[in-house]
């Protein structure tokens, strides 16, 4: 699975498990000229969120393996 792929099945699942969120993909290009691929997740009444790289939670840096692993860490970190 790609980092793209990988993005866009989290915003779906993401969308499941809060309905009331507002969750979409963004690219960011930084100083460099390096592009980081996130997510922004954020609250209908807020107009502010952060951009949340999602290659750092794949599983290269993580070392899990399956699509579900990726999912629960990131979820536990979203709750934190």
């Amino acid at each position: 699975m790609t980092n793209h792929e990988f993005r866009e099945e989290l915003i779906r699942e993401l969308q499941k498990r809060m309905p009331g969120a507002v969750i979409f993909p963004q690219d960011t290009k930084k100083n460099n000229g390096v592009v980081f691929s996130g997510i922004i997740i954020r609250d209908n009444s807020s107009n502010v969120a952060p951009n949340i790289y999602t290659a750092c939670i794949t599983t290269v840096r993580t070392g899990i393996r399956t699509w579900k692993g990726l999912l629960i860490r990131f979820w536990k970190c979203m709750k934190k």
